[in-house]
């Protein structure tokens, strides 16, 4: 099955994502094309991390190997000084990611340009982290990736 993603950093990208074997390719999005988006996708430095709905389930998928999202999955996000690692972890299924990637440099800084954008609208990890952290957000989020409808 194929399965829709939407950029995190291009709004006119999409990732097609084939559940069945792990194939990831982008594509550019067609003005005023319906699309049923099931997750986000962005690059952490050279790692490619997929979030996504599938069947029910929500999963994080880094460059090809895919994780469920369950009740014992735990996250953590650091920030460096030169550097962010994001770190996924699960004590029962027993694995543990953790990435390294650098800040995102923004020039002017966020408090200067945008009053209506927070960190984690230019850092995928941090995104992960707070939504992964967030019950109500995370469920609100499948919500809408499994039934196609959007909420505000």
């Amino acid at each position: 099955m194929k399965i829709f993603l939407q950029n995190y950093n291009e709004f006119d990208t999409i990732g097609v994502l084939d559940t069945s074997n792990g194939i990831f390719c982008e594509i550019k999005k067609k003005e005023k094309e319906n699309i049923l988006i099931k997750g986000f996708y962005s690059l952490l430095g050279s790692y490619r991390v997929l979030f996504f709905e599938n069947e029910g389930g929500l999963f994080i998928q880094i460059n090809g190997k895919r994780y469920l999202v369950e009740s014992e999955t735990r996250v953590e996000h650091k920030r460096g000084f030169c550097s962010n690692k994001f770190i996924l972890w699960n004590q029962i299924e027993k694995y543990r990611q953790t990435i390294k990637y650098p800040i995102n440099k923004l020039d002017p800084p966020i408090e200067d340009s945008f009053t209506m954008s927070e960190e984690e609208d230019f850092d995928f990890g941090l995104f992960l982290c707070n939504v992964l952290s967030d019950d109500p957000r995370l469920n609100r989020l499948k919500k809408q990736w499994s039934s196609g409808t959007f909420e505000d």
